[in-house]
C-alpha cells in the first residue's frame, strides 16, 4: 500500500499523522500556535551563570526558565577563543567551561532538547539548519550521510558531492531523501540553506539580547522536509488554504504533487479513515498484539520501561515457540510504539524469559532491524545481566503522553488512591484518639465509598467502633469529597450532631 500521510488543520491544533505500508501509523506530532515547539529556534541568549563544577552554563534566553548548556555544545571558535586560552581540566580533556564563556556574555545559541518537567531547554552553540535534501552545520566540519542509506557506492557518491558543496569550516548531514538525488538538486538545496544562516546572523545584529532570531513558524516547510518523500503514496489535508500552500512549496516535484489530495468531506478526516482509535491507543498502558500477548509501558521523566507478556495466546507446540512467537511479535510492535509516541531516554524492556540462547539473539535482531526504520537515533544496547533488554533513543521534545494528558488532578499523577480498607483504619486509629475526651458524639464528613467501607455490612463495623471508642460516630456521605479526604464537622452534643447530620442530609445535591 505504501506510506500515507494525513493533515488535519484547526485553529487550535495540527495534527499529523503518518501510516507505515501495513496501514499502521508509525508517527504522529501535534502543533499548536500558542505553543509551537522550539526544537530548532536560534535566540540571542545572555548568559546568566557559569558553573564549573558543571562544567555547564545556564543561558537566559527570554523564556521562564534559563536553558542549559554544556561545554561540549560549545563551539571554540564561534567566541573566538585562541588555543592558548582554552584550559583543559584535571579530570576531562574538554576545555573548561569558564574559558569558552562568561557570564554576562552574548551568544547565539539553538535549542536542541525542549523543556521537560522543571528542566529547561538545552541549548546549543553549534547549529543545525536542516532542508530538502541537507541539514546545513555552519560549524559542522565534517559530511555525515544517513545510516539509512546503505549501499556504499551511492553513500560515496553523496559524500564526495558534499566535500565539494561545503566551504571553509562547514558541515553537511546528506539525508536519507538524498538517493539517487543529482548535484544539481543538492546544490540548490545548499545555496539556500547558506543564505538563510547568512540572513540569520544580520537579523541577529539589529534585535536585542533574550530574543527569538529564528524559528519555523509554518509547518509547511517541516512537512515538505521529512515527509514528503519518493516512498509515500498519498497525502491527505483538509485545509484548502494549506492545501494550496503545500502544492505550491512542491512546485519542484511535480511527482510529489500529483500525490497531495485535499479532503472535502463533512466527516470529520480522523474519523473518516479510523485515525482517533489509533490514536487513543497510543497513550494507553496497555498495547494488545495480534497473537493475544500484550505489553504495558511505564513511562517516567527519564526511563521508560516495557513488560511484554504472553496474555490469551497459548501457542501451538511447546512453550518455547510460544514465547518466542510472542517477543519477536513485540519487538516489531515496540520499535513502531516507540516511534509513535515518541519515547526518548532509556528504555528497558522485560521480554518473555526464552531458554535458548539462539532464541534470545533473533529477537534482538528482529528489535535491531526495526528500530533501523526510526528516523530518531535509536541504539540497541543489548541484554542486561538480568536478562532485560536495553536501548536508547535520542530524547528531542516531549513524548506524545505529555503532548496529550496532564496529571490526574483527583489522584495527583500519582496513577492511584489510597484503598478505602487503609483509609478506613486511618480514620478508625485518629477517632479512637477522642476517646479521652467528654464528647457524647462526633460527626464526621467522607466519600459515600469510605462511608460503605467504615459501617460494614448491616452497620456492624460501626457499631464495635463506637464502642471501643465510647461516643457515638455519626457519618455524613459526600459525594463531591475526594475519596482520601474526610473532616471532623462537629464534636460534642449529640442532640447536636444529630441536628447538624438532619440538616446535611436535607440539603439538595446539587
Amino acid at each position: 500500500m505504501g506510506k500515507r500521510l494525513f493533515i488535519h488543520c484547526f485553529s487550535r491544533e495540527t495534527r499529523v499523522v503518518l501510516l507505515d505500508d501495513d496501514n499502521k501509523p508509525i508517527e504522529y506530532f501535534v502543533e499548536r500556535p500558542p505553543k509551537q515547539r522550539m526544537i530548532g529556534n536560534i535566540y540571542k541568549g545572555k548568559v546568566e551563570n557559569v558553573l564549573p563544577g558543571m562544567q555547564a552554563a545556564f543561558v537566559d534566553i527570554g523564556l521562564e526558565k534559563n536553558a542549559f548548556l554544556y561545554v561540549d555544545e560549545i563551539v571554540p571558535s564561534k567566541n573566538a577563543r585562541s588555543s592558548s586560552q582554552v584550559m583543559k581540566t584535571e579530570s576531562s580533556p574538554q576545555p573548561a567551561i569558564q574559558s569558552l564563556v562568561s557570564r554576562g556574555e552574548t551568544l547565539l545559541v539553538q535549542v536542541h532538547k525542549e523543556a521537560v518537567g522543571h528542566k529547561g531547554a538545552k541549548v546549543t552553540t553549534n547549529m543545525t539548519l536542516p532542508g530538502r535534501y541537507l541539514v546545513y552545520l555552519p560549524y559542522g566540519g565534517h559530511i555525515g550521510v544517513s545510516r539509512q542509506i546503505e549501499e556504499e557506492l551511492e553513500r560515496e557518491r553523496l559524500k564526495e558531492i558534499g566535500q565539494d558543496l561545503v566551504e571553509g569550516n562547514e558541515g553537511l548531514i546528506i539525508r536519507t531523501v538524498c538517493e539517487g538525488v543529482d548535484e544539481h538538486e543538492l546544490a540548490f538545496d545548499m545555496r539556500q540553506l547558506r543564505q538563510r544562516w547568512l540572513d540569520i546572523q544580520e537579523h541577529a545584529k539589529t534585535v536585542e539580547e533574550k530574543e527569538l532570531i529564528y524559528h519555523e513558524a509554518d509547518i509547511i516547510p517541516k512537512l515538505v522536509r521529512d515527509y514528503m518523500s519518493s516512498d509515500l503514496t498519498e497525502c491527505y489535508i483538509d485545509s484548502p488554504i494549506h492545501y494550496r500552500r503545500l502544492k505550491q512549496a512542491l512546485h519542484r516535484y511535480p511527482e510529489l504533487q500529483k500525490k497531495v489530495k485535499l479532503y472535502d468531506q463533512n466527516q470529520d478526516m480522523f474519523d473518516y479513515f479510523q485515525l482517533t482509535s489509533e490514536i487513543e491507543k497510543a497513550i494507553r498502558k496497555r498495547v494488545w498484539l495480534k497473537s493475544g500477548g500484550y505489553m504495558i509501558f511505564d513511562q517516567t521523566e527519564a526511563l521508560t520501561v516495557i513488560d511484554v507478556n504472553t496474555g490469551k495466546f497459548v501457542g501451538q507446540q511447546s512453550l518455547e515457540e510460544t514465547v518466542l512467537r510472542t517477543n519477536l511479535e513485540a519487538a516489531t510492535e515496540i520499535a513502531r510504539q516507540l516511534r509513535l509516541r515518541d519515547i526518548g531516554g532509556i528504555v528497558i524492556i522485560d521480554f518473555i524469559d526464552m531458554i535458548e540462547p539462539k532464541n534470545q539473539q533473533h529477537v534482538l535482531s528482529v528489535l535491531e532491524h526495526a528500530v533501523k526504520r526510526d528516523r530518531t537515533k535509536t541504539t540497541v544496547v543489548g541484554l542486561t545481566s538480568l536478562g532485560l533488554v536495553e536501548l536508547t533513543r535520542k530524547k528531542v521534545r516531549q513524548s506524545l503522553l505529555e503532548v496529550m494528558t496532564e496529571p490526574c488532578t483527583y489522584c495527583e499523577g500519582k496513577g492511584f488512591t489510597r484503598s478505602k480498607e487503609s483509609l478506613a483504619g486511618q480514620i478508625e486509629r485518629m477517632l479512637l484518639e477522642y476517646r479521652q475526651s467528654d464528647s457524647e458524639a462526633v460527626l464526621i464528613e467522607v466519600h459515600p465509598e469510605l462511608q460503605r467501607e467504615l459501617e460494614g455490612a448491616h452497620k456492624k463495623g460501626l457499631k464495635e467502633l463506637q464502642e471501643r471508642c465510647g461516643f457515638q460516630i455519626l457519618v455524613y456521605g459526600n459525594k463531591s469529597l475526594h475519596l482520601e479526604s474526610y473532616k471532623i464537622l462537629y464534636q460534642g452534643q449529640a442532640s447536636e450532631a444529630k441536628k447538624r447530620l438532619n440538616k446535611l442530609t436535607a440539603m439538595p445535591v446539587v
